[in-house]
């Protein structure tokens, strides 16, 4: 099957982009119609087996985007897209991973990967089913959440 790649805009709720982490991990809010079309695709693989033990990267409206490539460095396709058009945005818009936290509104590229259930070699059921993962391409912020650290502070900013 031939790799689609999906854009997802949503709310960061949670990330793990820094060297060192098992996965660069993203997890972000997703829309039912994006949920329905990656789930829409996945079900014509091969691995999609339809049962109740198949494992989907969506908890509710948050969705969960891996990337394992190279963990010793963190996750380099971080871009900014609060000033210009998301076709204008390229390497020079880089920016660094501690700037995607909880709370910001992004542009999530992603592409969903199956995988079968892996056999025993005793003969026994397998431990893990199949399932679906998003692959994490790249993450282009379009809003900044402001915090200012304590109410005291916030009310005299504003």
């Amino acid at each position: 099957m031939n790799q689609v790649k999906f854009e997802t805009t949503g709310t960061v709720t949670a990330t793990f982009l820094n060297a060192g982490a098992l996965a660069h991990t993203l997890k972000f809010t997703i829309t039912a119609d994006d949920i329905y079309a990656v789930k829409d695709l996945v079900r014509t693989s091969p691995e999609y087996d339809g049962g109740n033990g198949f494992h989907w990267p969506f908890t509710d409206d948050v969705a969960t985007a891996n990337n394992k490539d190279d963990l010793t460095i963190a996750f380099e396709n971080v871009y900014d897209g609060t000033s210009k058009a998301a076709e204008d945005i390229d390497e020079d818009d880089s920016i660094p991973t501690h700037r995607i936290r909880p709370g910001v509104n992004v542009r999530v590229e992603y592409t969903p990967t199956t995988w079968s259930a892996k056999k025993s070699k005793d003969g026994a059921p397998a431990k893990f089913g199949s399932g679906c993962s998003l692959k994490l391409q790249a993450i282009v912020l379009l809003q900044e959440k402001f915090y200012f650290g304590s109410p005291r502070k916030r009310r005299r900013v504003q």
